[in-house]
């Protein structure tokens, strides 16, 4: 809804609320809970006949342009949950089509488009503990790491990455981001000629709540309120009567600590073995992902005296864009929450170790 000239205003929804819980729970702690973070990294080559400069002003123009390209696509990730402490609100202001416009988007770029100089790799910037900006940003990373054995000297090698809030944008939403904003750096990349973006209008691709993109009812069925307390039920059963497994907390430390990435890669035939096991066994990767993780946190408990009974509990993320209706089902809407979890909890039973024997000859 438009609620004054060029600003648009409407309710959020139960899992925009939810991530905009938590944000407001920790924000004592320092920490924005659940952040979203996308890394990518791309190498553009430089041709014989072209100067290395000239080439990095060109790249970092083409990134630049794309960005604001990408705002006008999805408009979303230019958008902002405001909470008074009665109603939160997501709210959008749109680039208006006079001369004011161009400072309105340079204001938006310079406040959302980062390049970043580090002689940190990607992944190291990603861990070193960075911003956690309230607007959906694309930081550009210019390293100063040594190019990979074998690779090309005469070339570019940029590190993206999308810092958000989970309550603007999902995990899936974020790839999908990322492969409409490569298409758009690469368009403007090799393009001499200069795109005008038509603003004033982009409003209408704003992303609605999942509630309306899915058409979900207002209420439930009584057979789905029936089905839900069940759920609840059997959920609450699950955690009688026998240890839960978490990761193990250090008491010492009063609040939560950095998030860490690691980047694992697995090669083609690690991958043919895994996939075959997993068919030998009528099971998914994400069956066998999700007992590794349980069986990760089993083994990282402190040593008992013996060994015991204990239950891992989690819950599955499922990519609800499939169930919107179109437009909202496609990539256009990337910019968006629409996602939801397992209702049922994911339970295994697992027996820790007890002491680690003695080594002996």
């Amino acid at each position: 809804m438009e609620v004054e000239p060029g600003r648009w205003e409407r309710d959020i929804d139960e899992i925009e609320n939810f991530y905009l819980a938590l944000d407001q729970q920790y924000a004592a702690t320092g920490r924005h809970m659940f952040a979203i973070m996308g890394h990518i990294s791309i190498t553009v080559d430089v041709p014989s006949n072209r100067r290395l400069d000239d080439c990095e002003l060109k790249l970092e123009h083409a990134l630049r342009d794309a960005w604001a390209r990408l705002r006008f696509d999805h408009p979303s990730i230019a958008s902002r949950v405001e909470y008074d402490g009665k109603q939160p609100r997501k709210i959008y202001e749109t680039i208006p089509l006079h001369r004011d416009g161009d400072r309105a988007l340079e204001a938006w770029l310079h406040q959302t488009f980062c390049p970043i100089h580090t002689e940190q790799t990607g992944l190291e910037w990603c861990n070193s503990d960075p911003p956690a900006p309230k607007l959906p940003t694309m930081f550009v990373i210019k390293t100063s790491e040594a190019p990979e054995e074998g690779g090309e000297r005469n070339a570019l090698r940029r590190h993206l990455v999308i810092r958000a809030p989970h309550n603007i944008i999902d995990g899936i939403g974020t790839l999908m981001l990322f492969d409409n904003f490569l298409m758009h750096a690469s368009e403007v990349y090799s393009s001499s000629t200069p795109h005008i973006i038509p603003w004033g209008e982009e409003h209408k691709d704003l992303s609605p709540s999942f509630r309306v993109a899915a058409d979900l009812p207002d209420a439930i069925t009584p057979q789905q309120f029936d089905r839900l307390e069940r759920i609840v039920s059997s959920n609450a059963d699950l955690r009688r009567g026998i240890p839960i497994l978490s990761i193990p907390f250090n008491n010492n430390q009063a609040v939560p600590g950095k998030h860490q990435r690691l980047s694992i890669t697995i090669s083609a035939s690690q991958t043919a073995s895994i996939l075959a096991m997993c068919r030998a066994r009528s099971l998914s990767v994400t069956h066998a992902y999700h007992t590794a993780i349980a069986m990760a946190v089993r083994d990282a408990q402190p040593s008992q005296p013996t060994s015991s009974l204990k239950r891992y509990i989690n819950y599955c993320l499922v990519n609800e864009r499939a169930h919107c209706k179109p437009p909202y089902n496609t990539a256009a809407h990337a910019a968006a929450v629409y996602h939801s979890t397992s209702g049922s909890h994911l339970a295994l039973d697992l027996q820790t170790r007890g002491p680690t024997p003695p080594h002996t000859r």
